[in-house]
């Protein structure tokens, strides 16, 4: 006996991505700019053209079952290639090459991205760019759930699924007010913090990480003494007089908080720029951003490296 035809509607799917994205029929629901009732009830129908239980009750809350958990990735594989026939189609079918959705952690969209746009825009005036600021580590959920085409993090990251090029080291920097009286000095070290109020992101960031396994190491249980959630954070209160902010230095290619001064902290603990991607088809009109970026970086590695600062260009792989 064949089996019955299933008729998918790219809503349904979408809906149901979005549900396993959030936990949640009213975000998904606010995604979708529809009604609560109208997701809920798309839900259900998708849940009934597949056949299977794809959600269960757990006190008031809707969770995923075991089988809709397996099934999810095989739906977002599906999405992504959607996405691509469409923006194929729209391309021989107009000369548009559809979109390209860019996340990245904040600092590098007050700057980086905007002068790398800016060109790409000049070769690919028809390109549609969509970009977003977030934390590390949601910029790499996106990009493991196709939220994303191209994403800008420090390493490390905890997701696996996806595609992470190195593209720039560098290292934590110390950024303190000009009038501080060690803003004189060519390079800090912990003994000359010993005194001083430290400001650094948590843990739970990339910068914040490699700064805490460098003071287990050395045993500064103490620091930091101020934790902020965003290197701008860190910044504006060592601006204020709060303290010393450690993080890292790229916010020098902007110009910003030019009250204080960057001096290298040492030793050197590095952190590395990556570019995230997903692991799917290549994407051309990504790898031609990329290329646009890596050459806006290029040139402003060069303002680091003027003033003392550590960094330099990953070369690509042969």
């Amino acid at each position: 006996m064949a089996a019955p035809e299933m008729h998918f509607r790219i809503q349904d799917l979408e809906a149901f991505r979005l549900f396993a994205l959030t936990g949640s029929v009213t975000e998904t629901a606010s995604l979708l700019r529809l009604s609560q009732p109208a997701v809920s009830q798309t839900l259900r129908d998708f849940e009934a053209e597949v056949g299977m239980s794809l959600f269960r009750k757990s006190g008031r809350t809707l969770q995923l079952t075991a089988e809709a958990v397996e099934f999810l990735p095989e739906v977002e594989e599906f999405i992504r290639h959607y996405g691509r026939i469409k923006d194929k189609a729209l391309e021989l079918r107009t000369g548009k090459a559809g979109t390209l959705t860019v996340a990245s952690i904040p600092t590098l969209l007050q700057h980086t991205i905007p002068t790398a746009a800016c060109r790409f825009s000049q070769v690919r005036p028809n390109i549609r760019l969509s970009f977003g600021s977030f934390t590390a580590a949601e910029t790499a959920r996106r990009i493991k759930n196709g939220l994303a085409d191209l994403g800008l993090a420090f390493l490390p990251t905890n997701e696996f699924h996806i595609d992470a090029k190195p593209l720039l080291r560098t290292a934590i920097t110390c950024f303190l007010p000009r009038d501080h009286h060690l803003a004189g000095r060519k390079a800090l070290r912990a003994r000359d913090l010993a005194n001083e109020r430290i400001i650094s992101q948590g843990a739970d960031s990339p910068p914040g990480y490699v700064l805490k396994s460098y003071f287990s190491e050395a045993r500064l249980s103490e620091w930091p003494s101020v934790e902020a959630n965003q290197s701008h954070v860190a910044l504006s209160l060592a601006a204020s007089g709060m303290g010393i902010a450690l993080t890292h230095p790229l916010h020098m290619f902007a110009h910003v908080q030019s009250s204080l001064v960057a001096i290298p902290f040492e030793p050197r603990v590095e952190l590395t720029l990556a570019v995230l991607r997903p692991l799917s088809a290549s994407n051309r009109v990504a790898e031609e951003f990329e290329r646009s970026l890596e050459d806006v970086l290029r040139e402003k590695t060069l303002y680091l490296t003027r003033d003392g600062i550590f960094s330099e260009m990953v070369a690509a792989a042969p």
